[in-house]
């Protein structure tokens, strides 16, 4: 099994779809509509309008994946890929945490 959490709760891994027809962005698009910037709800704003968001929008995604290995290779299908997705708008420099184990 291939482990991958994410260093930082605002970047959720994708196992999407890849290729011409990926869903990236009508699930962005989705997700900004259901947890929009500046929500009068929001009480922790003191880090940008974006980080509410994103700490929402981590927690409605997934933020860890577990993947087998097959034959030294990646278990994925055909048109399946693994997306580091940045919930913040301005991103920054992130890191992935990878463990390889049996």
């Amino acid at each position: 099994m291939h482990g991958l959490p994410p260093a930082h709760l605002g970047q959720p891994d994708d196992p999407g779809e890849r290729g011409p027809f990926g869903p990236q962005g009508p699930l962005e698009n989705w997700l900004n509509r259901l947890v929009p910037e500046r929500d009068p709800l929001y009480t922790h704003t003191a880090e940008g309008p974006d980080d509410m968001p994103s700490h929402i929008k981590a927690a409605l995604t997934a933020t860890s994946l577990a993947i087998p290995v097959l034959d030294g290779e990646l278990g994925l299908g055909t048109w399946q890929g693994i997306y580091v997705w940045e919930h913040r708008r301005h991103s920054s420099t992130r890191h992935l945490l990878v463990h390889v184990g049996e």
